[in-house]
């Protein structure tokens, strides 16, 4: 199992363990006597599953999905939800709920003042930004902006 990895000893540690360098950013401890890897020691937002999570986020829009869940982004991304879990946790310092209300809470804020913005309801707009429930929207929405979407459309003096 060693053959592909290069081994560095770590003496400091008062039981046997070997650091394993698969990739220089990101370093692996497993114990000498069962080769089981037992903790990730950094995840960075150079991670390869990282920037896929990113990109399908930002340039695919997949926040907008209704019933967008940490099984369903992992499935997506061809891992499993306790790694992308990990990933995101440990990268921006949030869970994924988090990410993805803030970004779907960013894109209604967009949607909310665009010029043809008018001629939708904000229901209309909490749908289309990926909420299931008009209650969770507008829940969601003062949370983060402490005001209702109705009251951000007026106090930013958004078309209505």
């Amino acid at each position: 199992m060693y053959s592909l990895l290069e081994k560095t000893t770590v003496k400091k540690l008062p039981y046997p363990f070997v650091v394993l360098h698969i990739n220089p950013k990101y370093h692996y401890l497993a114990s000498d006597s069962t080769n089981d890897i037992l903790t990730k020691v950094e995840y960075t937002e150079d991670h390869p599953l990282f920037i896929k999570f990113t990109a399908l986020l930002t340039h695919k829009f997949f926040y907008r999905k209704q019933n967008l869940t940490l099984d369903s982004t992992a499935k997506k991304l061809k891992t499993n939800r306790s790694t992308l879990s990990k990933i995101v946790n440990q990268v921006t310092g949030k869970r994924f709920d988090e990410i993805i209300s803030e970004y779907r809470i960013n894109e209604a804020k967009k949607l909310l003042c665009a010029p043809n913005a008018a001629k939708y309801k904000v229901e209309a707009i909490g749908s289309e930004v990926g909420f299931a429930h008009v209650s969770t929207f507008y829940s969601t929405f003062k949370k983060y902006t402490g005001v209702s979407p109705a009251k951000f459309r007026e106090d930013y003096k958004c078309p209505k």
